[in-house]
This record gives C-alpha cells, structure tokens and sequence, in this order.
C-alpha cells in the first residue's frame, strides 16, 4: 500500500469562514430514515447519512467552515489495529484547491497508510461494521474511469462489530464522532446514483451521456440545444455539475446539423421535470417527437415543443411515451433523425 509521510495530511484542524459554503449546503433538509436531503430545489439531491456507530465523543463534520464546496476526495488516510484508530481526509475544493481535514481519530504520531485518487476516481461504497463504542471495520471501493475497473482498500479493523453498514453514492465528504484514540462514528455525504428509463422508439443506442460517469457528477441539466425539421436532427445538452462548473455535452450526430436551432435555456430556478412525445414507427427505423416539461421555483411549469414535425396519426400510426422526473441525462440512437431515446433522471 502506498505510504506517504504524515506531514502530507497533518493532524490539524484547518477551519475559515465562507458564505458560500453554508450557502451551498444548507438550503434545504428533510428528513428521510436517519438521513438528511442537502440540496438546492431542482438540483440533484445530496444525502446526508445518519451516522454509524457511538454516540460518543466529539462531531465533526468535513463540510463546515470551509472556503467552497467539496467537489471530491483527493487523498484517504486510514489506520487501524483492532478497530478503525485513524481516518483522514484531504479533499478537492470547487475554487481548485486542496483541504486536509483534522485527524478523526488518534492523534499519535503514527504513519496512517494514504490512498491518492487519480483524476476521474471517485469513492463509490463504504462497507463496515460498529459497535456501541467505535467504528470495527472499513472497506472503501473506488470507482476508476476504466469501465468496471474498481480498487478496493481494507477491510480496515479486524474485530466485527454488532451492526453492519453500507454508503453507495458518488461519496465526497465525512462526518461522524471522534474519540481520544479511535473513530467512535461516521457517516457521509453522497450523491445517489441516478435512475433510467426505458428506450422509447427502437431498443438501441449508439450514444449516451451517462450523468454518473462525468466527474464530479451532473446535478443539473441547464441547457438544450436542438436542430429540428420533420425530425429532431441533432440534440446536445448541458450540465451543471457537483460543484458548480458547467461542462457541454457532445453534440449527437456529430457534424453539421439541418433545421431550425431552437436553444432552451433554464436558470437556477427552473428545471427539467419530464418529456412526453409520440413515436411514428417506419419499417426498419422510428422517429421521435418530444416536448419537454419544466418546473420554475414559484411551482409553475411550463412546456417547451414539441419538436420533430407534427405527425398525423391516420397517415401513419404512433404510440405516446411520458417520463416524468429530474432529466439529468440521455442517451439513444440517431440515424437520419432520432429513433430512440431514453433518460437518466431522479
């Protein structure tokens, strides 16, 4: 296992002041089993987890006090010997620096053993088990950018405690209780992993923008651009990610696109809640019409289409699709025009 000197995450407690941290975190909370929803209104919702293990010692909580939003992990530090003695983390801030956190746990002058992600890693699950006193055992699993790639670390501790626990998101950031010598408690701040629907039109795709592969992850759609005739001839969306940096997704087909450009643009305060369309199958192909559904801070809504020509059914017949949730993504298949699409969405 890697090693590097304590000096790299010294036992500090490194703390400054950011309006826009609290601002970032705290808009809104709800209570859902132990959990706490920490989120902006139509914006991706990040859990809170309650925490596991001692109700002991004292709180800490990586996100407080700090100078930007945590994007992601960059360096895990963790030592153990019957239990979890030592858990220290350095984190990627939105505005690109770095911040170690204090040491949850022992502050002995040990070496904790270190593990760097490397650019477009993130930690995906968290397995481990607590008893009434402290945290008994931890394993972590990255997610790395090669597909189905994964490195395990631990399990950590080797005494089995009395409760088992599992976190599985996109997780960035740590709370919990620490003791004098041992981590008494943790939990974890994560974003879930999205849903998808169906294909709606022929059951293929030749692309598709996954949201949970961009990294840091998307948490909002806040941009559509369309070219459309009789078809919808060429889509491309943008995102806004955990974090705050907005990134344009690839325009699909490639190459110069036909039609009318229509561009759709939503603010902070409106948001994606669904599609609905028709599907006018051919012999080989189908063609998608789709209108889309927004929702604005004040609860209004409002439709955007449709687009794709207006198909009569008694020349040729179609079915009706709808999806309703958060659009945070697609994917599908082009040929001459949209044939199938589908949407990742929570």
């Amino acid at each position: 296992m890697k090693r590097l000197l304590l000096s790299v995450l010294t036992c500090l407690l490194i703390t400054t002041s950011s309006q826009e941290a609290q601002e970032a975190w705290y808009l809104q909370e709800k209570a859902s089993s132990g959990n706490f929803t920490v989120s902006k209104p139509g914006y991706r919702p990040i859990i809170k987890s309650q925490g596991e293990g001692s109700t002991g010692g004292d709180y800490f909580d990586d996100t407080a006090n700090i100078s930007a939003t945590i994007v992601n992990i960059y360096n895990i530090g963790i030592m153990s010997m019957y239990q979890v003695d030592l858990l220290q983390l350095s984190y990627i801030l939105a505005n690109g620096s770095l911040y170690n956190s204090s040491c949850h746990g022992s502050n002995m002058l040990f070496y904790p053993d270190n593990f760097t992600l490397e650019k477009g890693e993130y930690v995906e699950k968290i397995e481990g088990s607590t008893s009434d006193s402290l945290v008994n055992q931890l394993t972590i699993t990255i997610n790395s950018p090669s597909e189905n790639s994964k490195r395990v670390i631990g399990p950590y501790g080797t005494t089995i405690g009395k409760k088992n626990f599992t976190f599985e998101g996109y997780i960035f950031a740590f709370h919990g209780r620490t003791g004098k010598y041992v981590l008494q408690n943790i939990g974890v701040y994560y974003i879930p992993p999205a849903k998808e629907t169906t294909y709606f039109g022929i059951p293929s795709q030749n692309f598709k923008e996954e949201p949970d592969a961009m990294n840091p992850p998307v948490v909002k759609v806040s941009k559509v651009i369309i070219y459309h005739s009789d078809r919808i001839n060429s889509l491309q969306l943008e995102y806004r990610l955990h974090g705050g940096e907005t990134r344009l997704g690839r325009q699909y087909p490639k190459g110069p696109a036909k039609g009318v450009l229509t561009t759709l643009v939503f603010s902070d305060n409106e948001w994606l809640i669904g599609a609905y369309g028709k599907i006018r199958k051919g012999r080989s192909q189908s063609q998608i019409q789709i209108t889309f559904v927004t929702r604005k801070a004040d609860g209004s809504r409002s439709q955007y289409g449709p687009y794709g020509g207006a198909y009569n059914d008694d020349v040729m017949p179609t079915t009706k699709f709808n999806m309703t949730g958060t659009i945070i993504g697609y994917r599908g298949y082009f040929n001459n025009g949209l044939n199938s699409v589908g949407f990742f969405y929570f």
